[in-house]
């Protein structure tokens, strides 16, 4: 009995369209990935911040240079960029080099941004940006604020946990971009060469049957 004439199988095979598809769900689970260390690292300026009265002069440490930001901890007091600019000026902090050289130079933190701790009714508001060119010691100062309870009233010098979260958003944007882009571009490139490869294989003459070529040679 003859065996069945198959027809040739088509390469790259239709089992590669997993990889698009598999691509962007991987890329998916990077992404919240990302988004979790951002949130993770925002969380873990906070542990790392140099914490200090207001009214003090105190010394603070900065043990990676870069840019920071002095922010509010306190009651919640500062509803928008008028208070926090009105707050800021009455503070009138200053940063200088615990060696006693010219103070730093601070920028106002762009837009009110806060974090809210709805359980003790106390919030977080970044008032400065800072840059520190080196590490080391430094001097923070400030003026009291007696209408605030000490207690409860501190500045925080911290890197910007928003900057963290920004950058995590940022590399988590790009990768929702480029990832489908990617997807789009490899189901475009298998779909071509399978196309091709079907249009050869229709194009081929047929397998030989059991007897060989038919006609055989010399018949017509």
């Amino acid at each position: 009995m003859a065996a069945p004439v198959t027809a040739p199988s088509v390469r790259p095979s239709g089992w590669w369209y997993a990889l698009p598809v598999l691509g962007l769900v991987l890329a998916g689970l990077v992404g919240v990935e990302i988004l979790r260390d951002g949130w993770r690292d925002a969380q873990q300026v906070f542990l790392r911040a140099n914490v200090v009265a207001p009214g003090e002069d105190q010394t603070i440490t900065i043990d990676e240079p870069g840019g920071y930001t002095i922010g509010y901890v306190g009651e919640a007091v500062l509803g928008g960029d008028a208070d926090k600019e009105r707050f800021a000026e009455e503070l009138a902090i200053e940063v200088l080099p615990a060696d006693g050289a010219a103070p730093l130079a601070l920028v106002p933190y762009e837009g009110f941004q806060e974090l809210p701790s709805p359980e003790d009714q106390t919030q977080y508001v970044p008032l400065r940006t800072v840059h520190f060119a080196e590490e080391g010691d430094y001097v923070l100062r400030s003026r009291p604020q007696p209408e605030l309870d000490p207690e409860r009233t501190l500045l925080v010098v911290t890197q910007s946990p928003y900057r963290k979260i920004a950058a995590a958003g940022r590399t988590a944007g790009l990768l929702a971009v480029v990832a489908p882009f990617l997807a789009v571009l490899v189901t475009v490139i298998l779909a071509r060469a399978r196309g091709r490869a079907k249009r050869a294989a229709r194009a081929a003459p047929p397998p030989p049957g059991p007897w060989g070529a038919w006609p055989p040679p010399g018949v017509r």
